[in-house]
């Protein structure tokens, strides 16, 4: 199970890192010129819901 509660640390951490992006990219209004800082913010909430999805099938196939 400590392979589990690993792999959970370690996505916990992505979402985390996920969110300092998010927060760099409003902080720097010079990238808005080039990215449209509204779809990376987008992008990100996509990726940490998958993540989110990711830690249940881990859990779930860990139970079986």
């Amino acid at each position: 199970m400590s392979e589990v509660n690993e792999a959970i640390k370690g996505l916990d951490e992505a979402k985390r890192q996920l969110d300092s992006v998010k927060s760099w990219v409003y902080a720097h209004p010079d990238v808005w010129e080039s990215f449209d800082a509204e779809e990376i913010a987008e992008t990100i909430e996509l990726i940490k819901a998958d993540i989110d999805n990711l830690k249940d099938l881990i859990r779930e196939t860990a139970r079986k």
